[in-house]
């Protein structure tokens, strides 16, 4: 009954704190986005086609599995289960999303339970909870969450079980599910095994890098075009070198480092060194859990110095380190030199003034996006195109996520340096598609630079400004 309260808790704050805002607007909120988008449209084209891929043509699928990597299977199959019982919108994905946050408190209460008790537990996930940026990026149908959980099951597998073969293959999945936060995921389980076992810690590793290979193999073949031909490796080592934006801006050069996510990471990442510290020559569970988090999280950090300064990088870091931050408190209020002048309850203060201030900043301070421009104008738009009319989507993946595969052409630009399809303009003047849509683009001029001005003369010649009023895009009709 007690861990049924705890949770029951635990789950009614965060129910709260993911529907409310200060629009009232749970869908719109945070704005629908890129990377969102392409996994709604890999679930759609997978009850469509049976493929998880984005659509560029009618039937026609992108054939560049590598670009739209970052929406996993652990995230894109069930959300196409979810999409084929309640329909593909927004809203379901939004409420996809819940259920997964659901689950990653649950299962931190449950596993922080195992390895440091309840009170840990209810006060690790507390933390959680009022985890502004946990809605700002769990909200959105991306792998951040979905990952994390899988990491979270890999880790109660690899200390509690030591079912090291299917921790590995559990480390796998969260891998593939969102591979720009998580590659590093195997190798710090690889060197806190070697660094903390005492006994056949290499076969231990190499259990565990066995059940991931199992996972990674099978993804990595999945990834070219061609898996036979060399250029088609070339292409995906280019892609993953460098997936940022071709004007994107280190994270030195624009000061992120001083941002108040950051400086709390810091903090945590500090207490966990002292955990590490405090705690060395020793493996008991609950040790090694803190060693893994403390490692994970300096890769993290390491992901997010090479990024132009993605907060979101850090996001499951910081969900780590909240998880150990409670027992690691109190063994740092009551180490040798404090114990007998720091009364019993310090570090349970400690926990609620810093859950309160999370729960403050939430409400008043935090950066709250909230957008439903998508939704209008893919309502404008299905009212103006006839059911047996196609469209063309000049970089909009997402609108076009919204709007049927086998009706639609689409070009888009992924991390601003691949390019996925080709422009509607650009096909044989009989499958010119019925409506071409502009959008007000996320690159500028760049996107009408390279798909709309090298075929001015079709949009003159075969179309007509349909412009609604007041749009905030352009829409042209092909003249009968």
């Amino acid at each position: 009954m007690k861990d049924i309260f705890a949770v029951g808790s635990a789950l009614l704050v965060l129910v709260c704190f993911a529907v409310w805002h200060p629009t009232g607007d749970f869908v719109s909120s945070p704005s629908y986005w890129v990377d969102e988008a392409v996994s709604v449209e890999k679930a759609r084209n997978f009850l469509t086609y049976g493929v998880l891929d984005v659509a560029v043509a009618p039937g026609v699928l992108s054939g560049k599995p590598y670009a739209t990597a970052a929406a996993g299977p652990l995230l894109t199959l069930p959300l196409a289960g979810f999409f084929s019982l309640f329909g593909i919108g927004i809203m379901q994905a939004r409420l996809y999303m819940l259920l997964w946050l659901i689950l990653l408190l649950c299962v931190s209460y449950f596993l922080v339970r195992n390895i440091s008790g309840r009170r840990a537990a209810l006060c690790a996930v507390l933390l959680l909870a009022t985890f502004s940026p946990l809605y700002a990026n769990g909200k959105t149908a991306t792998g951040d969450i979905p990952g994390f959980v899988a990491l979270l099951l890999a880790l109660y597998y690899l200390y509690i079980r030591k079912w090291y073969l299917f921790s590995g293959m559990l480390l796998g999945i969260a891998t593939t599910t969102k591979p720009s936060l998580y590659i590093p995921l195997i190798a710090v389980a690889i060197f806190e095994i070697v660094f903390s076992e005492h006994e056949r810690r290499i076969h231990k590793a190499a259990v565990v890098v066995g059940g991931a290979a199992l996972i990674l193999v099978p993804w990595l073949i999945s990834l070219p075009s061609h898996p036979l031909v060399q250029t088609s490796w070339e292409e995906v080592y280019v892609f993953f070198q460098n997936p940022f934006p071709s004007d994107a801006t280190p994270v030195f050069g624009v000061g992120a480092l001083f941002h108040s996510t950051v400086l709390q990471y810091m903090a945590l990442v500090m207490a966990a060194l002292f955990g590490v510290w405090r705690t060395r020559g020793k493996d008991e569970t609950w040790i090694r859990f803190v060693r893994f988090a403390f490692l994970y999280a300096l890769a993290a950090f390491v992901l997010y110095l090479r990024s132009p300064g993605w907060l979101r990088y850090l996001l499951s870091g910081t969900l780590l380190l909240f998880l150990i931050f409670p027992q690691t408190i109190q063994m740092l209020l009551h180490q040798r030199a404090w114990r007998y002048r720091v009364p019993s309850w310090t570090a349970t203060f400690v926990l609620i003034m810093f859950i309160g201030a999370q729960a403050v900043h939430f409400f008043f301070f935090s950066w709250r996006t909230a957008s439903d421009a998508s939704m209008r104008d893919s309502t404008v738009l299905e009212s103006i195109v006839q059911s047996r009319e196609t469209v063309g989507f000049i970089d909009a993946p997402a609108l076009a996520s919204l709007f049927d595969s086998r009706r639609k052409y689409q070009v888009i630009r992924i991390s601003g340096n691949t390019i996925v399809g080709e422009s509607p303009l650009a096909v044989r003047a009989d499958m010119l598609p019925d409506y071409v849509f502009i959008p007000y683009n996320r690159f500028g001029d760049q996107s009408m630079r390279d798909f709309v001005d090298p075929y001015t003369n079709v949009l003159k010649e075969r179309y007509m400004d349909y412009t609604p009023p007041d749009a905030r895009f352009s829409l042209y009709k092909k003249i009968p």
